[in-house]
């Protein structure tokens, strides 16, 4: 869960977009329909609840996740890149490239690789933004998660998060 907490701690329930931009001719594992947050503005640290639908069109889990963080810094939406800060065992926050893709299924979307099942799936959450030591985290963000077959490096899937807010207490 602590990947979780961490790749999206930065979103807000009524700001946030979902976009898929899976490329035209990738074959799809997995899209995602619905990812939202509440309450607003997400506090951090805080609690917040996650609401989460997506639908697994492949028993695949040969592929690697990438996460790229941008934080808006200007009112004409010029974006500065966040870097990929390890915080400790399996703990990332910004843009990193995540090589186990079932850890990251248990606790981005609370699925088993072991036993995935194909179909739409739908969960709700409660989940904990804990204190970080990075300085100013409060603004707007786009997240793009894309996820990458390993042998072919071709895509197999993408969602975009945009208009994220987060607030820091």
């Amino acid at each position: 869960m602590r990947f979780f907490v961490l790749f999206f701690l930065f979103a807000s329930a009524s700001a946030v977009t979902l976009r898929d931009c899976t490329a035209p001719g990738d074959k799809l594992v997995m899209s995602v329909n619905r990812f939202s947050f509440s309450p607003e503005p997400m506090p951090f640290p805080g609690k917040i609840n996650v609401d989460v639908a997506y639908t697994i069109h492949s028993k695949n889990t040969n592929y690697r996740v990438s996460v790229e963080v941008k934080k808006v810094i200007s009112p004409n939406g010029a974006t500065f890149t966040i870097p990929c800060i390890e915080l400790g065992s399996n703990i990332k926050i910004g843009t990193c490239v995540y090589e186990d893709s079932c850890t990251i299924m248990a606790m981005l979307f609370k699925e088993d690789c072991n036993h995935l099942h194909l179909g739409l799936h739908q969960h709700v959450f409660p989940a904990e933004l804990p204190s970080l030591p990075i300085p100013e985290l409060s603004g707007k963000y786009h997240i793009k998660v894309k996820f990458i077959e390993k042998s072919t490096n071709q895509g197999v899937g993408c969602f975009e998060l945009n208009n994220v807010g987060m607030q820091q207490l």
